[in-house]
Formats: structure tokens, sequence, C-alpha cells
């Protein structure tokens, strides 16, 4: 029996079948590499950002110190009777400190629960680079030879 050529070549299923897989696993490396990219790029935007944060939070950290020690004094000096000196408040110095710790630790915790559900809520990884690698390796996998 004779093959049926087309312009010459042989054009059977196997070669034509390689080459789509060829192709598939090309697009597959090609995705691979796009996704490493961005991650990267994420990655250098990321660091960048955290130390600029680190350096605001070290400023803020002392700023939040100091606004401490000033409210508790505030706080002694609001309870003294009228007419008497300072270090006669009401309540005495340790517990303004104590107050002021307690109502800044809340503030803190509620921060803290706020900042673990932004966190929750996205994935590091670029999400569409994702997809699309998981999407071709299905369409591989479900088309490949047996």
């Amino acid at each position: 029996m004779a093959q049926e050529t087309v312009n010459g070549t042989d054009q059977g299923i196997g070669p034509l079948i390689r080459g789509i897989v060829g192709d598939v696993q090309d697009l597959v490396s090609q995705q691979v590499d796009l996704l490493k990219k961005e991650v990267l790029v994420d990655f250098r935007k990321t660091r960048d950002a955290v130390i600029f944060l680190g350096i605001a939070l070290t400023v803020a950290f002392v700023a939040a110190i100091m606004l401490c020690f000033a409210l508790a004094h505030l706080l002694h000096w609001s309870t003294a009777p009228a007419g008497q000196d300072m270090d006669q408040g009401r309540l005495p110095l340790w517990a303004c400190y104590g107050v002021v710790s307690l109502i800044i630790g809340g503030i803190g915790g509620y921060l803290l629960y706020l900042a673990r559900e932004k966190f929750a809520s996205f994935s590091p990884l670029p999400e569409k680079s994702a997809e699309a690698i998981k999407e071709t390796l299905e369409w591989k996998t479900t088309t490949s030879p047996k």
C-alpha cells in the first residue's frame, strides 16, 4: 500500500503528536519562567516595602513609648486633687502606667487581629500565571497519547 504524501513530506500522526507535545513542553517551560520572574519581582518589591516599613515602625515605636509616658503622667496629674502637689494623685503613678498599657495593649491586639485577617486574604503567588500553568498541564495530561 502506498502512503499519502502532502508536498513531498510524510505527514503521519506520530510526528504531529510529537510536535504538539514539544510545543506544550515549550509553553509550560515559558510559563514557569514567567512565574519565576513574577515571583522574583514581587519579592523585591516586598523586600523594599519591608525595609521602609521597618524603619517607619522603629520611629513610630519610639514615639509611642514617649506618648505612653506622657499619657501616664497626664492621667496621674488629672487625678490629683486641686491645690495639691502632683505627686499626691488619687491614682499612684504605677497604676496610671498600667491603665495606659492596658489601653495601648488592647489597641495593639486588635491591630494584630486585623493584620492576620489581611494576610489570610491573599496569596503571595501570582494567581494568573499559576492558573495558566495549571490549565496547560491539565490540557497536556488529558490530550497526551496513551
